[in-house]
């Protein structure tokens, strides 16, 4: 617990493991600092209150509370020059140690190393799973903004989490979320589906001043995988919540698309991988994903899932 005294008398601020019963917004404020909060506008603050409701306890499989948090994560927008960046905390011991990027809250960790400068936390894989699905469903609430649900979304896949109505990809009708896409594939006579970076028609738009007009079926999508655990030590990198990656685009809004694509047409993932041709580092494969100014624009980099 922490003492504060005024005029000699001695005052109880916070109590030991009061994080667990504080009120959402307390709890928030606590996390991101009073004074931090104090400098938000009117906006912000209705918006930290907003998602603070969406604060919950993280238990293992015992039922005892090992946290408590709720997802959300703004990216860098180059035209409003802004961010709303609050990140939450590993605590071993009580003590702060590692960062987490896209949960805010608390999570209590072992010591990954002897300095225990690095803390991974005692959530199971299975259990952060279940609360960042949780998290989509609370987030699909909020009516974000497009982009704020793609990245909530992200750090949701990189958990293992389902992004539910979240949205997560672009499509010539707009921007879809899981939902949308299996109803494209299935209402498509199409065999092939090609998925690129989002990122990449950004950059076309952009330096030839044309629009894209993308083929129906193309998915722009963010294919990164959020570092949601933060070590401060750029040279000491670990990954979770999963440490053995049987397939890198599992955690990823990309990885998701794909097993919608799997769904529909009732292949497992792995055969649909080896069905298909799959862009690496070592062979990169390229397509026409669309017209703009009246010519095709060819894609080097991208994915072409197949069904047969």
């Amino acid at each position: 617990m922490y003492i504060q005294k005024k005029k000699g008398k001695s005052k109880l601020v916070i109590k030991a493991n009061d994080w667990i019963s504080v009120s959402p917004l307390k709890f928030i404020k606590r996390i991101i600092g009073n004074s931090s909060y104090k400098i938000l506008n009117k906006d912000e603050k209705t918006l930290i209150t907003n998602i603070s409701k969406n604060l919950r306890l993280i238990k293992d499989e015992n039922n005892d509370v090992i946290g408590r948090g709720l997802i959300y994560k703004e990216e860098y927008n180059y035209k409003k020059e802004e961010r709303l960046g609050f990140n939450g905390v590993v605590t071993v011991g009580g003590m702060k140690t590692s960062g987490l990027s896209g949960i805010i809250g608390v999570l209590i960790g072992k010591s990954h190393r002897a300095s225990r400068d690095i803390g991974i936390p005692f959530v199971s894989e299975n259990v952060i799973k279940k609360w960042s699905t949780g998290q989509a469903k609370l987030l699909s609430n909020l009516k974000l903004d497009d982009e704020i649900q793609i990245s909530c979304a992200s750090v949701i896949r990189a958990c293992g989490g389902h992004t539910e109505e979240l949205n997560i990809a672009y499509h010539k009708t707009g921007i879809v979320n899981y939902k949308k896409i299996k109803e494209i594939i299935s209402s498509s006579k199409k065999e092939q589906f090609l998925i690129i970076w989002e990122s990449t028609v950004e950059t076309y738009e952009k330096e030839n001043n044309y629009k894209v007009e993308l083929f129906d079926n193309v998915f722009a999508v963010d294919g990164s995988i959020p570092g949601v655990l933060q070590t401060r030590n750029s040279e000491h990198y670990v990954s979770w919540p999963k440490d053995n990656w049987e397939w890198f685009h599992s955690r990823s809004l990309e990885g998701i698309i794909k097993e919608a694509i799997s769904e529909c047409w009732d292949i497992e993932v792995p055969i649909l991988i080896e069905l298909s041709d799959i862009s690496s580092d070592e062979k990169a494969y390229s397509a026409s994903i669309g017209i703009a100014n009246g010519k095709d624009v060819i894609n080097d980099h991208l994915d072409i899932i197949k069904k047969k």
